[in-house]
């Protein structure tokens, strides 16, 4: 069980709420949410007995660690917790639902620096993918250390170890190498790569149940992580 060290709410705006906590263990993470249209899943884990949303996020965070959408019924004084989105959707309007974001400090050895992720559950192109990022004021997610890999699978780890998860993330190949958004090269070594080689499969996307990187066309659906840097959009 996570130990939260402290655990602050703000109001964002009305019809709005951010979520802020950090805890002791997982990289010395701060948390959090942005209410969404979106629906929690049947699969996703029930805990009963809350009084406020708050508490849902604070429960949440100490049942399972990371997770990636938190939603609160206040009638039912009930919290989910979504790990696992192989479920039907709840379509209940009594359940507000919060989408999360980790950010981990410190990952370039720097204790100002920031790094927020966030996974979206959303099959899509590449390209969708890349716009919904950007509009968010973020990118792909960019693996460009094996510090950044270290990240990454341990934030979609608990979701690719329920299910054969597979998300898009920065790069595009070009003559054999890999390059990122600002044309810089993917350094060798940092993703186990399994590429097919194929005709125009040429965007990148992380296999979290063998964790590796593979190749595949952009046209192909898959959920995607984005990263946002020192801020968050929302």
């Amino acid at each position: 069980m996570v130990q939260v060290k402290y655990f602050i709410v703000f109001w964002y705006a009305v019809g709005n709420i951010l979520l802020y906590c950090e805890s002791d263990q997982f990289r010395n993470q701060n948390l959090y949410g942005s209410m969404t249209n979106a629906y929690p899943k049947s699969s996703c884990m029930r805990i009963n007995d809350i009084d406020l949303v708050i508490h849902c996020l604070q429960t949440c965070m100490a049942n399972t660690g990371i997770y990636y959408m938190s939603s609160y019924n206040r009638e039912k004084q009930a919290c989910l917790c979504c790990v696992d989105f192989s479920g039907s959707e709840i379509t209940d309007s009594s359940w507000n639902t919060y989408e999360m974001t980790f950010c981990y400090t410190g990952y370039k050895d720097d204790k100002e620096d920031k790094n927020c992720l966030k996974y979206v559950p959303e099959a899509v192109t590449f390209p969708e993918a890349e716009a919904y990022c950007q509009e968010k004021g973020g990118a792909l997610f960019k693996m460009d250390s094996q510090q950044k890999f270290d990240i990454l699978t341990d934030f979609i780890g608990p979701i690719g170890k329920m299910n054969d998860v597979q998300t898009w993330i920065q790069a595009k190949k070009n003559g054999g190498d890999w390059y990122f958004d600002d044309n810089t090269v993917m350094p060798s070594g940092v993703c186990p790569m399994d590429n097919t080689n194929d005709s125009g499969e040429n965007r990148l996307r992380f296999r979290a149940k063998d964790v590796k990187c593979a190749d595949h066309l952009g046209t192909k659906r898959y959920e995607f992580v984005c990263e946002y840097n020192n801020s968050i959009k929302y």
